[in-house]
This record gives C-alpha cells, structure tokens and sequence, in this order.
C-alpha cells in the first residue's frame, strides 16, 4: 500500500506507526470518518483516491460525524447537507 496517509501520524495519534498500513486496511470506516472529521483537504483527497468515491460515500452515509466531518462528507463525496444548527432559542 502506498498512499500519502501512511505518513499522517497526527491524524492517527493513537495508533502505533507500523500498525498504520493496518489500519488503513482493515478499517476504512473509521480511518475515512477519522480524516473527514480531522483531516486537510488533501488527506481527505487521499481518502477518496484510496478507497474510491463510492465507498467513501457509503462508508459516511450513516457515520454520527461532527459537522465539519458532514460538511466535507457534502463538499467531497455529495453525502446530504448538513442541517443548520438551532440557537438553542
């Protein structure tokens, strides 16, 4: 596997550099929600070009992301709008 996230160790801080390969592999639900939620927008280009747009999209369709990871999710892979947040009024 050769893909730039390999080198990434902040977005996967918890995680032993030589389990990333691992990782990236075994869990691409979590690394793709991981990377819409703490990425740049170039690892989550690397996300999509890793596991492909369409399983990028069902991978996060029914992820409980934060909203900025909804917001990317809409912007890179056109998953739902988010809805606007209420004041709370």
């Amino acid at each position: 596997m050769n893909t730039p996230l390999l080198h990434r160790k902040p977005l996967f801080w918890e995680i032993n550099e030589a389990e990333i390969p691992n990782v990236l592999r075994d869990n691409a639900a979590w690394v793709a929600q991981r990377v819409f939620e703490h990425g740049e927008v170039e690892d989550i280009l690397n996300v999509v070009d890793l596991y492909g747009e369409e399983q990028v999209r069902e991978l996060l369709r029914d992820a409980r992301m934060d909203r900025m990871g909804q917001t990317m999710a809409w912007l890179f892979v056109e998953l739902p709008k988010p809805e606007p947040e209420k004041d709370g009024a």
